[in-house]
């Protein structure tokens, strides 16, 4: 699997990098692994365009070959480690990447405490927002993404969930919700907007806005 990280020689960090877009990468298989990811303490936004052959953000705890056929083994193995990732993230954007199954894993999604704005659109293979992780959680884990204030998902037909089953996204900040083709049960949606009582009256009411073909 080429990684994006393949690219540059020798080790490296990307401590000032405040925004990554990333357009018509056919080959690209991953962006980095979970040494390079700890390093992105300054990405605020990340936009990935056009790479059909995007599987997976974010690799870690398998070995990789580089360019020259060389074995990268990947030497973060500290599960704590994973929540202080992507800290200074406000927004992914994410569009027509054809074999993308999740954007991060439920490890990676506890460090997104800045995370205001999640677009995905015409991802075909898509079936979470934060996918299944090799660490153990306890049942009904939850995932808190407090800043976050729109959550929009278009063209998506495999969804299955926000989050795994046993997982649950709280989102105290949410003002928009939109989901446009998108196959997903509202009973599956495992997002919680946050909303009390008297929110209802105030600004802070979610507007949701759903296509015809989401299952009810």
């Amino acid at each position: 699997m080429l990684l994006l990280c393949h690219y540059f020689s020798g080790s490296f960090g990307l401590p000032s990098l405040i925004r990554l877009t990333l357009i018509s990468c056919p080959m690209l298989g991953s962006l980095f692994t979970a040494s390079i990811a700890k390093t992105l303490t300054s990405l605020e936004e990340l936009t990935i365009q056009d790479c059909h052959g995007l599987k997976q953000l974010v690799t870690y705890g398998r070995a990789q070959k580089n360019r020259k056929g060389e074995i990268v083994q990947d030497d973060l193995h500290d599960f704590q480690s994973y929540t202080s990732m992507f800290q200074s993230l406000k927004k992914i954007s994410v569009m027509r990447c054809h074999l993308l199954k999740c954007i991060l894993t439920v490890s990676f999604a506890r460090g997104l405490v800045k995370l205001e704005a999640i677009e995905i659109t015409d991802t075909p293979e898509l079936k979470y927002i934060f996918g299944h992780s090799s660490h153990q959680y306890p049942n009904k884990f939850q995932i808190e993404l407090p800043v976050l204030e729109k959550f929009a998902l278009y063209d998506i037909p495999n969804m299955i969930a926000i989050c795994p089953e046993n997982y649950h996204a709280t989102c105290s900040s949410l003002q928009i919700l939109v989901m446009n083709d998108v196959s997903l049960s509202m009973n599956n949606l495992m997002l919680e907007a946050g909303a009390t009582d008297s929110d209802l009256s105030s600004d802070k009411t979610v507007r949701l806005f759903f296509s015809l073909s989401l299952s009810l």
